[in-house]
């Protein structure tokens, strides 16, 4: 409404035809996003992507499950096809089904890796859109709210997210939900119930997308209406109660579409089958994702991490591990930008949220920051105890770009009206503004902007398949439930992936996330925590016992498990390997007295009902895997058979052997 900014700040009017400048502008962010992810769009796009591993390897899975779900009439919100037999609750993890459902189709004729790459690829488009529309009204110049946008979408956050293939870090819809804000206070022409029903739904994509940035946005936005209040107290602009009345109705409708659109999920997530309460993330402290000041101003050599994320995260290139960076030249400039727009409501509002982010992101550990952080409050705040700190570098970048361009329209103006006093005529004050606007805009993007290009384009490699999954796992029969090796109990990932583009044909033990924390593995926890040492960073000597045996038949046993593989190809990336093959062999075949037999270059133990453990000592069944290393692991799951002692009944306790 036009009386309430007249008092604070003027309406822009933008000179642009919207759908030729719009569309130039998407074009050319869909180009970017090509140069970006030209190794992953470009090549292969159907079986080549950011990796089969770590993360990647879970998105792969989130993106094929809707499809799968709804050609099997299965539920979209509950899952049973990992960690049987409670199943995941897919809305108390990342699952990303804003995505997955309307990539269904694409999934269908292309399978789960085309889906995952187009999703890749849009991530960046989508955000960079959604700052422009924003901008595109805070600023009346279109290459100005351009440039914000592609330094959102192509942000040090956004470029993270495409590593790990975090499809829940898009950034579409907050810049959406501050226009539709922006918009019930300062426009009259616009419905307020038309307002709040687009706020309203954007809500409920957004939790659909990503319920942990929802969070972030609903307390950003809780900051951005105390400090507007403040400003609009101290001025005291016609028209405030005109403004709070649109801006109470419109958040009303918003709230109550919200509300009604999102009943269900919200049931399913807080009360549904398999949900999580409490702390999400258990071995780990509330907010111990954080960072300190130092990291937004110096930038820290990824080196040190790559050979980890190598293994773990997914991304087999060289890591970033720093989104927070923005470099001394960034404060310079929004300190710079303040001064320009000191009579900017939009500038002040903006900041003080950017600053408000700032404080979140850090850490709370105090030998990090030994001074008070927001986190010393917020660890005890449900639901906000399970946000992570660093989420909050998209609050600290929004506020970065807004006052930068509001700055650098400001400056631009303000170079050209002195321009023209000099050359009332001619290009000369026009090219003078624009080159003033755009040395702010560089030194405030450039730390991060030359970051991003020196990581492109991004490295793909091949989503490979052990051959007994690209052959025997495609044609399971009905009711299978594998247990694979590596397991996939929060360490590898890479099941996931061999799962999800196996289109599902079977139930895999395990799964990923929050869910895959021991505490939550019920009464199979003794043999979930013992097959979680098995991949990496264990010694053998402690989970090989009989103690060990005893825990893993009976977990075997109430898992339902019918089947298990562990594939014999020594070329496999290590992410498709564990460390410890011939200890695993050795202890699935004591668990299960079962002998493997080798099937398309696995080992594969089929498991009955009447299947039992063996018996047999520590010692013994480390000198059977000490015999895979000169006769292979036929021998060793031989040695085991032929040492034990018999096969004794399953017992249903753990407590049996030493």
């Amino acid at each position: 409404m036009t009386t309430v900014e007249a008092g604070i700040d003027e309406v822009v009017v933008s000179r642009w035809s919207p759908a030729r400048s719009i569309g130039l502008c998407i074009g050319l962010y869909a180009f970017g996003s090509l140069v970006v992810l030209w190794n992953v769009v470009a090549v292969h796009p159907t079986t080549r992507s950011i990796c089969g591993c770590g993360d990647p390897a879970r998105y792969l899975w989130f993106v094929e499950y809707p499809a799968w779900a709804l050609t099997h009439g299965a539920s979209l919100l509950h899952a049973t096809r990992v960690f049987p037999p409670n199943g995941l609750n897919l809305l108390d993890d990342t699952s990303v089904l804003g995505f997955g459902i309307p990539l269904a189709p694409l999934s269908w004729l292309a399978g789960p890796v085309a889906s995952l790459n187009a999703a890749l690829f849009v991530l960046p488009v989508l955000s960079a859109t959604g700052m422009l529309l924003l901008l595109r009204r805070w600023v009346e110049s279109m290459p100005i709210a351009f440039v914000g946008g592609l330094a959102w979408g192509f942000s040090l956050y956004m470029m993270t997210g495409l590593i790990s293939g975090w499809l829940n870090f898009v950034l579409v819809t907050p810049p959406l939900m501050v226009l539709c804000l922006d918009l019930l206070l300062t426009d009259r022409r616009r419905s307020p119930v038309l307002l709040g029903g687009a706020l309203g739904g954007l809500v409920v994509v957004q939790y659909f997308l990503s319920t942990e940035l929802l969070v972030v946005t609903a307390l950003s936005a809780l900051v951005a209406l105390v400090v507007l209040g403040v400003l609009a107290a101290v001025r005291r602009p016609d028209g405030l109660g005109e403004a709070l009345r649109r801006l109470g109705l419109g958040t009303a409708v918003g709230l109550g579409v919200s509300v009604v659109l999102l009943a269900y999920p919200l049931w399913v997530t807080f009360a549904g089958p398999a949900h999580l309460s409490g702390l999400v993330w258990l071995a780990a402290p509330p907010g111990y994702f954080g960072v300190t000041l130092e990291g937004f101003v110096r930038w820290f050599p990824p080196d040190a991490v790559t050979t980890t994320v190598h293994r773990f995260g997914g991304y087999q290139g060289p890591a970033i591990g720093q989104m927070q960076y923005l470099g001394w030249s960034a404060l310079v400039a929004v300190l710079a930008g303040l001064v320009l727009c000191r009579r900017s409501w939009r500038a002040w509002v903006a900041a003080a949220v950017g600053a408000v982010g700032v404080w979140c992101c850090l850490t709370p550990d105090r030998r990090l920051n030994d001074f008070w952080v927001p986190w010393r409050i917020l660890a005890r705040v449900p639901v906000v105890q399970n946000v992570l700190p660093i989420r909050f570098t998209a609050v600290v970048l929004f506020g970065l770009i807004a006052v930068v361009a509001l700055a650098a329209r400001a400056l631009q103006a303000l170079v050209e009206a002195q321009g023209r006093r000099r050359w009332p005529v001619g290009l000369v004050a026009p090219v003078l503004g624009g080159l003033a606007a755009g040395v702010l805009v560089v030194a405030a993007m450039l730390p991060q902007g030359a970051r991003v290009i020196a990581a492109s384009p991004l490295t793909a490699t091949p989503v490979v398949l052990p051959a007994w999954f690209d052959t025997a796992g495609r044609h399971q029969p009905a009711g299978r439930v594998i247990l694979t090796y590596p397991v996939v109990f929060g360490g590898l990932q890479a099941p996931l992936a061999w799962q999800a583009v196996d289109t599902m044909g079977y139930s895999l033990v395990g799964g990923d996330g929050p869910r895959s924390d021991p505490s939550r593995a019920g009464r199979e926890r003794p043999g979930y925590v013992v097959l979680s040492h098995t991949d990496t960073g264990w010694d053998p000597a402690t989970w090989l016992t009989a103690r060990s045996v005893a825990k893993v038949s009976i977990a075997l046993r109430q898992w339902g498990t019918t089947t298990v593989v562990e594939p014999d190809e020594p070329e496999l990336p290590a992410y498709d390997r564990g460390d410890h093959p011939a200890e695993f062999a050795v202890l699935i075949t004591a668990a299960t007295g079962v002998t493997p037999r080798l099937e398309h270059r696995a080992w594969v133990w089929h498991l009955t009902t009447t299947s039992t453990p063996a018996t047999i000592s520590a010692a013994e069944m480390m000198a059977c895997a000490g015999r895979a290393t000169t006769s292979g692991i036929a021998a060793a799951t031989s040695c085991v058979v032929g040492r034990s002692g018999g096969l004794s009944p399953l017992s249903g306790s753990p407590s049996a052997g030493r």
